[in-house]
């Protein structure tokens, strides 16, 4: 850079020229890592002391937070001591401003950074950073500590982090889980807390179950597979067996209507019949017997996150279940059956704990003979939308190939469903994947059970990358991240995750796991492939 020659006398006339006003944060973290890399030492002396000087209340603004912890990392990636200047107010300071509630999350965040860095009083920094974990601080706190946490290469990290699971809500267990995964050596910590029942194995989505399963280490691969065997519950799947004559049973639309109506519309709403707190009944990928029966009578085998219960406790003693449906600085709300949403303000919030199980029951059985399930599917299966037609969409059930047993699935052989979804002629691909409601189901017929890889063929440029979609296939559901493939002309095949699949016919669906701010892809082919 044309500026790293004349360093020091840059910072020097910055800090002179603003006669004591706040300088850009960004440009002083630049300035620093700059004179870093450049080794210049007056440079950076006269950075680190514009940094650590308070104002003449003795305060320290969020600037300087940040400056000192960007000036930690730089010296920490080039493994160079810091300049000779007292720090030491600053680091005291900083516990202050993140202890205190009352103060601004922006301030908090700036100054939570610094928590850890102080050798003297590490200890009780990791102490802090983990109580800022706790369900009565703001989403954003919470985040920045687990970030800063994170940054931490010390052995009661994992154990911090993973110490108040039961109270975490959706978003906070995600980033942990997705700082833990960073490095391998943390792997074992998750398993341990597993074992421990601290975290249900149901908790680590597939994604998370996938890397432990095919960890480059034996023993955290042996360990993945022994614990992740236990989300099999038995005994619902002896129930689930029981009810197999479903599958070959004829519906009665009208009757599964009054059925649904009466068991199920506290939750799930179709037809503008009941309330919208589970899932879409009608944007279902499979609807198959199978698929539902497993859905009705083993609902915590295939549990997504945002349909997790949770169990809210105020101050004043009042106790609240349901879903978290959302989270903000100042409070949570839970929808629980019936769609009664209650609002919790985090400062009147004892506490907040997960039960890691869905928030359907279990014990549909109870409530419903076979006949009455075989209704309902048929009831299901009259309602949704309908597929799209369009030129060159050709929906088709698919079989393997007869080289390596793979199922190839295009474009143009799948049901298109949604807003914007379309066949574009050019590549063969679906695109225009802009609404939520867009997705696609192919039809596949498996003659030989196990497990497969299934990937995506798509591409996406630089500025749309970054959405989450999901593959859904027999109750299964495997998440994944748009990368960029540089153009919507390039295309990459990448792999997605493994499932298991038993002999017949199987839904395999598309669509984004989020809600989508702009296109999320455009797909040209999935391919299924049979593990070796």
């Amino acid at each position: 850079s044309s500026a790293l020659p004349h360093l020091e006398g840059i910072v020097n006339t910055i800090f002179s020229a603003e006669q004591g006003a706040a300088p850009p944060g960004a440009l002083v973290e630049d300035l620093i890592t700059m004179s870093v890399g450049a080794s210049n030492s007056a440079a950076l002396a006269r950075l680190a002391e514009a940094v650590a000087a308070p104002d003449e209340a003795k305060r320290f603004a969020a600037w300087q937070f940040s400056a000192l912890g960007g000036l930690r990392d730089a010296l920490d990636r080039r493994k160079t001591s810091p300049p000779d200047v007292n720090f030491g107010p600053m680091f005291v300071a900083a516990r202050q401003l993140t202890a205190d509630p009352s103060a601004p999350s922006q301030q908090r965040m700036s100054a939570l950074r610094l928590l850890g860095r102080d050798t003297s009083a590490r200890e009780q920094d990791l102490r802090s950073l983990a109580s800022l974990l706790s369900s009565q601080n703001p989403e954003e706190i919470q985040a920045a500590a687990v970030e800063t946490l994170g940054g931490l290469r010390t052995p009661e990290v994992p154990g911090l982090l993973l110490s108040g699971w039961t109270t975490y809500g959706p978003k906070l267990r995600r980033d942990v889980l997705a700082t833990l995964f960073r490095r391998n050596e943390w792997a074992p910590a998750i398993l341990q807390a597993v074992a421990d029942g601290v975290v249900a194995p149901a908790d680590i989505d597939a994604a998370g179950r996938q890397r432990l399963l095919q960890s480059t280490s034996d023993t955290v691969r042996s360990e993945a597979q022994r614990l992740f065997a236990s989300l099999q519950d038995a005994n619902r799947q002896q129930v689930v067996e029981q009810y197999q004559s479903v599958a070959t049973m004829s519906g009665d639309v009208d009757r599964g209507a009054q059925t649904f109506n009466k068991r199920c519309a506290v939750c799930h709403r179709l037809r503008d019949q009941g309330n919208a707190v589970g899932p879409d009944l009608a944007a279902l990928t499979d609807k198959s017997a199978g698929a539902l029966l497993t859905a009705v009578l083993d609902p915590n085998k295939a549990v997504e996150a945002k349909f997790i219960s949770y169990l809210a406790v105020t101050k004043d003693g009042l106790t609240l279940t349901g879903m978290l449906e959302s989270e903000s600085g100042g409070g949570i709300t839970l929808i629980s059956p019936e769609a009664k949403k209650q609002t919790v303000l985090r400062t009147d919030l004892e506490s907040l704990h997960s039960s890691g199980k869905s928030l359907m029951p279990e014990g549909m059985e109870k409530d419903l003979t076979p006949q009455d399930l075989a209704d309902v599917v048929a009831y299901i299966n009259a309602s949704g939308p309908q597929r799209k037609v369009l030129e060159g969409n050709q929906p088709e059930v698919v079989r393997p190939d007869g080289l390596r047993g793979e199922f190839w699935l295009l474009a143009a052989a799948s049901e298109i469903y949604g807003d914007s979804l379309i066949l574009e002629p050019r590549h063969g691909n679906l695109g225009q994947w802009e609404h939520d409601s867009d997705h696609a189901v192919w039809t596949i017929e498996v003659t030989q059970p196990g497990k497969y890889d299934v990937s995506l063929d798509y591409a996406c440029d630089a500025a749309s990358a970054g959405k989450q979609f999901a593959v859904e296939i027999a109750g299964e559901r495997l998440i994944g991240t748009v990368a960029s493939t540089v153009s919507w002309d390039a295309y990459r095949r990448v792999r997605v995750g493994e499932v298991t699949l038993s002999p017949g016919r199987h839904r395999l669906g598309v669509r984004p796991a989020e809600p989508l701010s702009g296109p999320l892809m455009d797909l040209r082919t999935v391919n299924v492939r049979p593990r070796k």
